[in-house]
């Protein structure tokens, strides 16, 4: 310790000094320069601090905008369906309106028809002959059940006639007593009131009997074919 004190003495002056000096060039050189590290070190982890929580604040602000893009998505899909069934309730009660209306006009003008129309006369037997007789060529009053009936029947299927050439009007399907009265009219006309009744051109051939004796002889396949070529 003894030896310091006389250096101290002798040097403690050149020692305060450079202290004095190094600590001026520390301060104006070595500070600064820690202190720029120490802001850059600084800055970066603010900077990168900052980068996070504005990427995070940014993640939320768009995560917000979905949210709300699809909540208004959505609002406007119910308003769009609620205009749509709008639309399509108030097309329905046109619809309805107008059938109720053409209905209303087609029953008026059906009602209106109808108090035109007289009543039909009911047809007479008269004129359910007469009508028979000029709807086909071939036609023949009969009955089901009659033996000579079918029996002309089977000799008119020689003949392989198209249907639209012969009608068998049978008397006893149907309203009997008008098949009575089509019967009281052939007395009057006829003379007799017997079924079959064979008409080919509008003219009566006869019963049975008569077209039997014509398709022996040949003249009744004469008239049938003068008749029904076309």
């Amino acid at each position: 310790m003894l030896p310091v004190l006389p250096f101290l003495s002798d040097y403690g002056w050149y020692v305060s000094f450079g202290l004095i000096v190094f600590y001026f060039l520390y301060q104006k050189y070595v500070t600064p320069i820690h202190k720029a590290a120490q802001y850059k070190e600084e800055e970066g982890l603010r900077k990168k601090y900052d980068h996070d929580w504005n990427r995070g604040k940014l993640k939320d602000i768009r995560e917000r905008q979905q949210e709300h893009h699809n909540k208004v998505s959505e609002e406007l899909k119910v308003q769009e369906e609620e205009k749509k069934k709008k639309r399509n309730e108030e097309l329905l009660k046109e619809l309805e309106e107008s059938c109720s209306v053409l209905g209303n006009a087609i029953q008026k003008h059906e009602v209106r028809e109808m108090l035109k129309k007289k009543p039909s006369k009911p047809e007479t037997a008269e004129e359910f002959i007469d009508r028979r007789i000029k709807a086909k060529p071939i036609v023949m009053f009969s009955k089901s059940w009659c033996p000579f009936c079918r029996k002309l029947k089977s000799i008119l299927a020689t003949f392989r006639l198209d249907r639209k050439f012969y009608d068998y009007i049978e008397l006893d399907e149907g309203d009997e007593k008008f098949g009575d009265q089509v019967q009281a009219v052939f007395v009057q006309r006829y003379g007799t009131k017997t079924v079959p009744k064979l008409f080919i051109g509008g003219n009566l051939i006869g019963g049975c009997d008569d077209a039997t004796k014509l398709f022996q002889d040949g003249t009744l396949e004469g008239l049938i074919h003068s008749i029904t070529v076309e």
